[in-house]
């Protein structure tokens, strides 16, 4: 008996192991599976009223994928559009207002100083302009200069010619927020014995590279991930096409899928297993498709809100927010960082018909706004619609989030509820059956029953 459990076992884990060696083709037979746990109560009552399983599961089906199709394609083209403006217009008002002009990132390039000092180019701001303001010399004058660096002038958008350089100056030459820091903190900065200058600080800690890679990383990774996800989910033929039909497939075998499962079980445990996994899959039904709903949802709710307060690119946001929904607690913060990068990098001074004067006001009101409206989705309408499927302590919550995270990253914050709450339903009867006692467990009468009158 006990062999073949372990037979049974190494199987398993075999089984377990191909399956994460051929996970890249994987997504497809997990969101055709994850649908019909979504729409099988849908097809369960048609049922109930009389439908037949095939007829129920056509016109769940086509229902289902219309909806989704047409959604799709409202959304996917505008999404696209709105995707590559996006990251442009938050990238170059990052660029604009935390890091120095380009002419001050241009000059503190310790390859282009060394260049400009080998040809005798002046290496400062002071001397630069006074060289190429000199009227005794003419444009043809300059030509070498900027042949020679016309590589490193493109790599900081500095303009290639002498009146556009002089005409844009203040703009190319302003300071950036750590200048206006070192600026304003030099006498504590001296007392201490700490750089008291951007250029003594780059010296010694390399701050604008460490700054500019922060910024490249941070839009990076909030922007890379959706542009990855999004350009699979609309590129890949295999999704595309292989989805609906594996769907389909399952919706018409939910039923002998789960009857036939319970057979590859062992006798032997096949009470219990059974036992535990209905509860498990009861437990990951309702919360995937209580999920599945509130996201949805909420990504509606969001474009509206976004599109009535004028925030530039509201669709492909609202998307955005929905995947960082998925995280939780962490989600929300990121979400509000984005949307204030979005209101602000846009420039605009409305909402509604009111004139604020500030874009600082307007993304502050937007972000108000945002939060509000998130708040009250998490205390009103999200536990409503998943309910309390997982039925975690909030303290215990923070710690699978958190422990998700250092195990397995932004997967595993994702995943976190969800496992939390399979192995808390395996926990729960772990500790009832090590804690209950066997007469408790086979429940007998307090009086024999012979003795019963």
């Amino acid at each position: 008996m006990g062999s073949r459990v372990l037979l049974w076992l190494a199987i398993v884990a075999v089984v377990v192991a191909f399956l994460y060696a051929v996970r890249s083709i994987l997504l497809p037979f997990i969101v055709g599976m994850i649908v019909s746990a979504i729409v099988d109560p849908l097809i369960r009552t048609l049922r109930k009223r009389g439908f037949k399983r095939w007829a129920a599961v056509w016109i769940v089906f086509i229902g289902f994928f219309t909806v989704v199709g047409t959604a799709v394609a409202f959304v996917a083209p505008r999404a696209a559009a709105q995707l590559g403006e996006i990251q442009e217009v938050a990238t170059g008002y990052v660029y604009d207002t935390v890091l120095p002009g380009p002419l001050i990132r241009f000059l503190g390039d310790p390859n282009v100083e060394r260049q400009l000092r080998n040809n005798n180019y002046p290496s400062n701001a002071i001397d630069l302009k006074a060289w190429l303001a000199d009227p005794t010399k003419s444009d043809a004058y300059f030509a070498p200069f900027f042949r020679e660096m016309d590589s490193s002038l493109r790599t900081y958008e500095v303009p290639l010619s002498r009146s556009q350089i002089l005409s844009q100056w203040d703009d190319l030459n302003r300071p950036g927020v750590v200048d206006q820091f070192f600026a304003r903190n030099k006498g504590w900065l001296e007392r201490v014995g700490l750089p008291t200058s951007v250029e003594e600080a780059d010296e010694k800690f390399q701050i604008r590279s460490q700054i500019e890679s922060s910024i490249q990383g941070f839009i990076g990774s909030a922007f890379g991930g959706a542009q990855a996800i999004f350009t699979y989910l609309t590129s890949s033929i295999i999704f595309i096409i292989f989805t609906p039909i594996l769907t389909l497939f399952f919706l018409f075998d939910y039923d002998n899928f789960r009857r036939r499962f319970v057979t590859w079980i062992p006798p032997a445990i096949r009470p219990a297993a059974t036992d535990l996994l209905g509860d498990i899959g009861m437990v990951m039904g309702s919360y995937v498709r209580g999920l599945t709903t509130s996201i949805a949802l909420y990504v509606t709710v969001m474009a509206i809100l976004m599109s009535i307060l004028g925030v530039p690119f509201a669709i492909f946001l609202a998307l955005l927010f929905g995947v960082f929904y998925l995280i939780p607690y962490i989600g929300n913060w990121i979400s509000a960082a984005l949307l204030f990068l979005a209101a602000i990098s846009s420039g605009n001074t409305h909402v509604l018909f009111v004139n604020l004067g500030d874009p600082t006001y307007y993304a502050i009101i937007c972000v108000v706004a945002f939060i509000a409206v998130g708040l009250c989705w998490d205390m009103l309408i999200h536990p409503n619609i998943v309910g309390k499927s997982v039925d975690l302590h909030p303290i215990v919550s923070f710690f699978v989030v958190f422990s998700g995270a250092a195990l397995f990253g932004l997967l595993g914050m994702i995943l976190a509820f969800p496992i939390a709450g399979t192995i808390k339903v395996i926990l729960d009867r772990l500790i009832r059956y090590t804690t209950t006692t066997q007469s408790g467990e086979l429940d007998l009468p307090r009086i024999p029953s012979r003795h019963q009158s």
